[in-house]
Order: C-alpha cells, then structure tokens, then sequence
C-alpha cells in the first residue's frame, strides 16, 4: 500500500471508530467490555447504513465512503453533545490477578491473537471459499461502486445472492487501500471481540472477573476462531454479533437501558445481513431475552420497545441482499441448486444432529493421530456414516486431526469440557440464567443441524450456538487444578491453529510468507499464476474483459475474483452463454472472455465454443476474442 492509501484507510477507521465510539457514550453503555462491543458493533452499523445510501447513486469509492464516514460523524458529535459529553467511566481491570494459571491463559490468548493479525497481514487471503465467492462479491462492490449484486443473477449462487454486510465490510477495507493486503482484518477484529464477549457474558451470568476473563481467553485460544480470524468468510464475524445481540437485549431488558437495546438491535440487523443462519439464531436469542425479562419483572413497554428497535435494526441493517433477491429471483433466500444442496448430506433429523454432533466435538487438530483410538472409534463410526450418499464430502475419519478454518472446531475443550460444562448447566436447579444459556446455544447448534444435514463444515456453521454456551466455561475457572487442565487443552489446539494454518503457516510447504500476492493467493489453484500472466500480455490490465458466468451455479474450479488484478486495474463483467460471440462481446464494450468450462450437468450449461476464435490460456482457461469490427 502506498502513502495514500494508508492514510485513506487509517481516516476511514477513525472516523467509523471515533462514530462508534460517540453513539455509544451518548446511549450511556455501562462497563468497559461492553462498551467496547458497543463501539465496534455501532461503527459497523455506521460502515453498512453508508454503503446502503451510496449504492443507489453508484457512490461507494474512496471519497464517497470517507465522505459519508465525516457526515455520519457529525450527528454523531451532535448525540453526544446533547448527552453532556459523557466519558468512559471504567477501564478494563487486570482480572488475572487472582491466580497464575488465569494470567497465563490471558497472555496466551493475547499472544495467539497478535501471531494471527501478523499473518492476516503478511499473507493475502487464499482460502477456496474466500476466492471463489467472499472476495467476489467485494470486488464487484468495488468495481462497480454500488452493492447491488452484479448480473445475471444465478440460484443458489452466493456470490450475489447471498447477505453481504460481512462481503461490504471487506469492501470498505479494499475501496480505501486499493487492493485486499488487509482485508481479513474485519474478522480477525472479531477475535478479540469474542474474547470480550464472553467475558461479558461471564459477568452477565453472575461469574467473577478473573473467572470470566479465564472463559474469555479460552475462547479466543479455540483453533476456528483462530483460523477464521485470518481470513475472509463471516463465520466469527457472525457468532460475534449474534453474542452481541443476545448479551446487549439481555442487559436492557434486565436494566431498562434504552442504549443497550439500540446496540442490540444494531447488531441483529447487521447478523440479519451477514448470514441467513441468524435467523434460526433469533427464537433462540429471544428466549434468553424473555427468560430474563421474565426474572427481572420487565414492564410490558420495555418488550415492545425493543421489538420495535429490533425490527427497525432488522430492516435498516439487515433486509438489503434479502429484498434485492426478491426482486430479481421471487425468493429471499435467492433459491437452491443441484451444487449447492450437495452440500449437506440428508437424513432423518436425529442422525443429522448425531453426524453433526461427531464432526464438531470428535477432532485433535493438528495433534498426533491416535491409531489404537481411531480403531477403537470406527464402529461407532461407520454405524453414523456408513450410509452417506450425495455430499461432495467422504465418510470421516474417527477423529479429525486436520487444521483447517472450515472444518475445525473449539479442539479438545470442545468435547472435554464445553459438553461437560453444558450438561451440568442444563441438569443444575440453580441457575435459571445457565441452564438458558445452554439452552438457547444447544438449540441453535441442534435446529441448523437437524434442518440443513451433515457436513463437514458444521464446525464453523454451528460457531453461532457455542459462543452462546461459552461463557459457561467461567464455571471450571474456581477449581484449580480443573482450570490448569482446562488452560493446556486449550494451549494444545492453539498452537498448531497458529504454526500449522495451511494456507498462511510459517512451516507451509510452500512458504507463502515473503513470496508474492499472487504466489500466496493462489497456492491452491496449480498453473493459474501463469494463466493470468498470459492474459496480461494478450490483453492490457486497463481493458475491461468478461468471464463466463454458468446458468446454475457451481463451485467453479477457478476464482475470477483473480483477474482483477492487485489494485483492481482490470475491469471484469460477468457474461451469460448468449454473450459468447465475438460481436456481443464488443457491443458489451469488452476486449473478450475468459471461458472455464462450466462444472453443472443441466441442459442450459451445454457450451460450444466451436467456430470462436479463441486463445488457449492455460489452467483450463480458454479466452473468446471480440471482434475488431462495429457491431
């Protein structure tokens, strides 16, 4: 990044922070945690309304986003102005104080989160679904300074129709520095976040600071928020807000705070918007807000207040991607195809949550296998999977010792003490508060379960539910030895999450660290460095192309989100079938095509490119030349 660039992208965080932070003084947010959610969950808020009033007049560039950024300021001021100019009134304690096992948990996390922001940083994102449809989607934000989804529109394909607040996020992060050098840093923020999260919610259940601050930093030692905190998906991005909206209803219907409710719905509408997914979080999440109006006696005003902020924050923040895919497909949820239901595997709902159940908590990764327990394992095994057909996935092992960011899940606290902790919540008569909690994150974990199917990414499908159910782990903190135990599982899965990351590990094979964007951003993705270099010498990076976009949408075997080029110099159109011909090519005002062949069985992905003069690219790529002629 150059000069300009950072400057453009260090005055567009701190007028988004400085935004966040006066809205949520003005709407008195007590404690020093939640205050800080607040700040983060308001100036996100503010990032996405911008991006919303811009795309109508194609304004989201650089000078349209810091622009509205400096108006959003200005009532901003003016709210915390008219509030009296109040003052952060807490700090963050040192809540380690009280044993050395818990200040070394604390480090650890610390440490971890910095080792994770250090490769978001020296490694471009690379991760598959990163490339073929997360980058996409901000790309074409960028490209075509609007966030209405580009055409055509394909079922299924979440590349447009898909909720996009995380994607716009990212864009923000790209339209400022001119290019994706930081764009994980949206999720890795929401690893710290996390860990702030379920502190409060520690504190929120009636836990001591050095207990909550334990179940904190567990949390963020757990291998897929460390995973995802390096890349581009909206996984951690989405547990965050749902824990927010769920801790931030709760403490005001608890306190009938009118500022803690306005945070919570800010991040309803902003979860609403990031992933279809929250809205199975939201009966849920509305349980743990009714089981604690029901105990604080909360007026029947207070209840409807906040159902009227929530579906005002459901409608500003989170209704965009929804109202467009009605409008262009009739179905919010912007339809289903043949690729996308191979997703999951289907059965009856109990087997469902059972495989789901064995993906999620039966994993060491990035440990050393275990044959005598593999062995030991596999006739439960088999008599779960045996009979799976028509997933894109396997049968899986007996335990998972892989490191990746879309399969793994909380590692060996998942199973060992989560679960443990979990039951003892529902069966304990004390605590009405705990046993919601498992509740409400059990609920969610077994209703997505249940519904979609197994599959292997359920792990990080199911993140939502357990962050709910994390702040329960402040219970193991009072026993010493439990808590020392509890510490080294956790230290035992993050480790290899940070040193044994596939795509940004420092021990990788190859070594991604100090080779070149391209280089790291398409490791996975043989010969198509090459491709690229080709089309670059055939076609100048300033003239616009197209690339084929298939009628039912597949999971491509290429990223186009790779043409664009560094700083996005290229300008890339998606173009139908129909456009296949040298003189639509040159009416749609495009040099040519990049052609992969469509991976999609339907009569409509049938393509002949016979009698097109075309240019072998390399990596399966093939490029369809416009004509040279008026059309």
């Amino acid at each position: 990044m150059g000069s300009a660039d950072m400057a453009a992208i260090s005055l567009g965080a701190a007028l988004l922070l400085a935004t966040g932070a006066m809205l949520a003084l003005a709407l008195r947010i007590a404690g020093a945690a939640e205050l800080v959610l607040a700040v983060l969950v308001l100036a996100a808020g503010t990032a996405i309304g911008i991006v919303e009033a811009l795309s109508p007049v194609h304004g989201v560039t650089r000078p349209g986003l810091l622009g509205g950024a400096a108006v959003a300021a200005g009532p901003a001021c003016a709210a915390w102005w008219r509030a009296g100019r109040p003052r952060p009134r807490a700090a963050l304690r040192s809540s380690a104080r009280a044993s050395p096992v818990i200040a070394l948990v604390v480090l650890a996390a610390a440490l971890a989160a910095l080792a994770q922001l250090v490769l978001a940083l020296l490694v471009v994102p690379n991760e598959v679904d990163g490339l073929l449809y997360h980058l996409l989607r901000a790309a074409m934000v960028v490209q075509d300074h609007t966030a209405v989804p580009f055409r055509p529109a394909l079922a299924g394909d979440p590349a447009t129709m898909d909720p996009a607040n995380g994607e716009l996020l990212v864009a923000w992060t790209m339209a400022l520095s001119n290019g994706d050098r930081i764009a994980a840093l949206v999720q890795w923020a929401c690893l710290p976040a996390l860990g702030l999260l379920v502190y409060a919610g520690g504190r929120a259940l009636g836990f001591a600071a050095s207990a909550a601050a334990f179940a904190g930093a567990i949390a963020v030692l757990a291998p897929e928020p460390l995973l995802q905190a390096t890349t581009v998906q909206t996984d951690l991005l989405l547990s965050v807000l749902v824990g927010c909206a769920a801790l931030f209803a709760v403490r005001g219907v608890r306190a009938r705070s009118a500022g803690d409710l306005v945070v919570a719905a800010v991040a309803a509408g902003l979860a609403l918007g990031t992933k279809s997914s929250a809205m199975i979080a939201a009966p849920f999440v509305a349980m743990l807000v009714l089981a604690a109006a029901w105990a604080a006696r909360t007026p029947r005003r207070v209840l409807l207040g906040a159902l009227a902020l929530f579906g005002t924050g459901a409608l500003a923040l989170g209704s965009f991607a929804y109202a467009e895919d009605v409008a262009r497909t009739g179905d919010p949820l912007g339809g289903m195809t043949v690729t996308t239901e191979r997703d999951f595997t289907r059965a009856s709902p109990a087997l469902n949550v059972a495989r789901s159940a064995w993906s999620v908590f039966v994993e060491a990764p990035g440990l050393p296998r275990v044959e005598p327990l593999e062995r030991a394992l596999d006739p439960l095994r088999l008599a779960l999977f045996s009979h799976m057909d028509g997933s894109y996935y396997s049968t899986p092992t007996a335990v998972r010792f892989d490191v990746d960011e879309d399969t793994d899940g909380l590692g060996l606290v998942g199973l060992f003490v989560l679960v443990p902790v979990i039951a003892v919540a529902l069966a304990s008569p004390r605590s009405g508060a705990h046993r919601a909690v498992a509740l409400a994150g059990l609920g969610f974990c077994v209703a997505l379960t249940a519904r979609s199917g197994y599959s292997p990414d359920n792990s990080r499908l199911v993140m939502p539910g357990l962050v709910l159910t994390l702040p329960l782990l402040a219970s193991v903190a009072a026993h010493r030895r439990v808590r020392a135990a509890v510490a080294v599982l956790a230290v035992a899965g993050a480790v290899p999450a940070v040193l044994l990351n596939p795509h940004r590990s420092p021990f990788s094979d190859p070594v991604l660290i100090g080779q070149g964007r391209v280089g790291q951003q398409l490791v996975d993705y043989a010969g198509m460095a090459e491709m690229i270099d080709r089309l670059s010498r055939l076609v100048p990076a300033s003239t616009p192309i197209g690339v084929l976009h298939p009628p039912e949408f597949t999971y491509g075997s290429h990223p186009a989100y790779a043409l664009f080029g560094a700083h996005f110099d290229r300008r890339v159109v998606p173009v139908s079938n129909r456009d296949l011909s040298p003189r639509r090519l040159h009416a749609l005002g495009l040099a040519g095509a990049v052609v992969w062949w469509p991976n999609c069985d339907g009569p409509a992905c049938r393509l002949s490119l016979r009698g097109l003069p075309r240019v072998w690219l390399g990596a399966g790529g093939e490029f369809i030349e416009a004509s040279r002629e008026r059309a």
